[in-house]
């Protein structure tokens, strides 16, 4: 739970299954490793973030690695209506859904939401399939 606050993780190794990265806070992952243990789905992060009115927060994965062990899972899914979350420079294996990120079934948040990829490399960065 990454919740409150602002903080720096740098090379850490984080493995986990279901919106194992969680909460609403102002985080830096810098160089980290993300491994996912996720059996049938699951998702890296759901940042927390209900209104435009709140603090400037969101999850920020610079220069990560994001590797698998299991099914396929989701770079990042919504959890609240203005959540945001963006990879840049990551190293992205093959377990991410093509689409990469997941509204939670309920699409009038993909007009609030902001999840970005930028400059990401390895099979899984490939955007042709992700949600606009």
């Amino acid at each position: 739970m990454d919740d409150h606050g602002s903080h720096y993780f740098y090379r850490c190794y984080i493995q986990g299954s279901v919106d194992f990265i969680f909460g609403n806070s102002r985080s830096l992952y810098k160089e980290c490793i993300l491994h996912s243990v996720a059996d049938k789905y699951g998702a890296i992060a759901a940042h927390h973030r209900n209104s435009k009115d709140e603090e400037d927060i969101g999850f920020s994965f610079v220069n990560c690695s994001i590797t698998g062990s299991g099914g396929a899972i989701y770079l990042g899914r919504v959890w609240g209506n203005y959540s945001r979350a963006v990879y840049s420079y990551c190293d992205i294996d093959n377990i991410i859904e093509p689409s990469g990120w997941s509204d939670w079934n309920q699409p009038w948040r993909q007009r609030t939401a902001v999840f970005g990829e930028y400059e990401c490399r390895g099979k899984g960065a490939d955007r042709k399939n992700r949600v606009s």
